[in-house]
């Protein structure tokens, strides 16, 4: 298996005060809010909840890229969110010389095909103004509807997706990873395991109830995420992909 480099591919989506970053770019975010990875033309995908999270609390939105071994800010230029889509896109100011792009699949993929997402969970430490990338693996359980208002079809990831990892790429897994969609967050299904009733008296008992969850994340899949129209894009993503060589030709076992 190629090695990658997550950092190479997905950035951390931060939100700070403009007072708080100096001459060099140095900034001092308040927190990580999600995960963004290249479209091209300093154009960056993101969830939309995370854009939305990051400027509530700040009044700069940018992407974090690595240098050495500090970061960096490319602040937003533009923005702009797809709610029905939960998804958003940032396009930055600087450009983010380190940014690459994985190619994107259209078909969608099967149960137990081996999936993965790198990102930026729980990234910040304040006190060394460090941003940890994290990766997981496992496999898709399912295609599922997600709860948009658009409704897209989405996969259920054998695999918790923490806060903060929302907005990076699903990618399968092998020498040429392909994104088949964009993390968003995760499902909890819990179930009635166990149920005792006990009456103290005529008026009064006591019922104890044990569940079991499942948690699942969850990933919108690529082929819905193409459709999307941007104004900041002009047109649909998909267009957008084509222009840069974006969308593979090889189709992923099924």
């Amino acid at each position: 298996m190629r090695i990658i480099e997550g950092h190479d591919y997905t950035f951390p989506v931060i939100g700070y005060e403009r007072r708080n970053i100096n001459a060099n770019r140095v900034a001092t975010p308040k927190n990580v809010y999600g995960t963004a990875f290249s479209v091209g033309d300093n154009c960056f995908l993101t969830a939309g909840h995370s854009i939305e999270n990051a400027l509530s609390e700040n009044d700069v939105l940018a992407v974090g890229f690595i240098d050495g071994e500090s970061y960096f800010a490319a602040e937003a230029l533009d923005h702009e969110v797809i709610a029905e889509l939960d998804t958003g896109i940032i396009k930055t100011i600087a450009q983010v010389s380190r940014a690459k792009q994985h190619q994107w699949q259209h078909e969608p993929l099967a149960s137990l095909i081996d999936v993965g997402a790198s990102g930026y969970p729980y990234a910040l430490d304040p006190d060394r103004n460090s941003l940890a990338s994290r990766s997981f693996k496992g496999y898709v359980v399912s295609r599922t509807r997600t709860p948009f208002s658009a409704n897209p079809w989405g996969y259920e990831l054998s695999f918790a997706c923490p806060r903060g990892l929302s907005g990076a790429p699903l990618t399968t897994l092998g020498d040429f990873p392909l994104v088949a969609g964009l993390v968003v967050g995760n499902r909890s299904t819990e179930m009635n395991i166990f149920s005792d009733r006990e009456v103290i008296s005529d008026d009064k008992e006591i019922i104890v109830e044990r569940y079991e969850a499942l948690q699942l994340g969850i990933a919108i899949q690529s082929a819905e995420l193409m459709t999307l129209r941007s104004r900041i894009l002009e047109g649909e993503l998909r267009e957008h992909l084509q222009k840069h060589l974006l969308i593979a030709e090889t189709v992923p076992p099924r």
